[in-house]
């Protein structure tokens, strides 16, 4: 009698479309709102702290987003004044949006640019 091999791994095949549509859903919610951090991302989403900020980072390498940092800055920056408003409504000012880490779409990166599922795929 022959036996079914179970695979074993920490990344099954059957995972990587779902890994990679994670990055584009991440990416088209920071183009939505123009800047966002990941706290929101994770509520937006439903995408662990952990995932959201490895695929963040992945998206900065491939150079579709930019990390952001508020530190020392004395006036809001323009890429956040559209969001101002409705970070106060949620109770969200002051230090509490300069110390977050702010993601960004990068200017160069078009809709036409959205190709992280293609180039994620090294070895074809």
């Amino acid at each position: 009698m022959k036996e079914d091999k179970l695979e074993v791994g920490f990344s099954p095949p059957q995972d990587k479309n779902e890994a990679d549509d994670r990055a584009d859903a991440i990416l088209e919610l920071i183009r939505e709102k123009g800047c966002s951090f990941p706290a929101e991302i994770m509520g937006e989403l439903d995408i662990s702290k952990d995932t959201i900020y490895r695929k963040c980072r992945y998206l900065e390498k491939q150079g579709l987003v930019k990390r952001m940092a508020l530190f020392g800055v004395d006036k809001v920056p323009g890429w956040l004044q559209p969001r101002i408003k409705e970070l106060w409504a949620r109770g969200i000012k002051g230090d509490k949006i300069r110390y977050m880490t702010w993601y960004t779409v990068v200017k160069s990166a078009s809709k036409a640019d959205d190709h992280v599922v293609k180039t994620s795929k090294k070895h074809k």
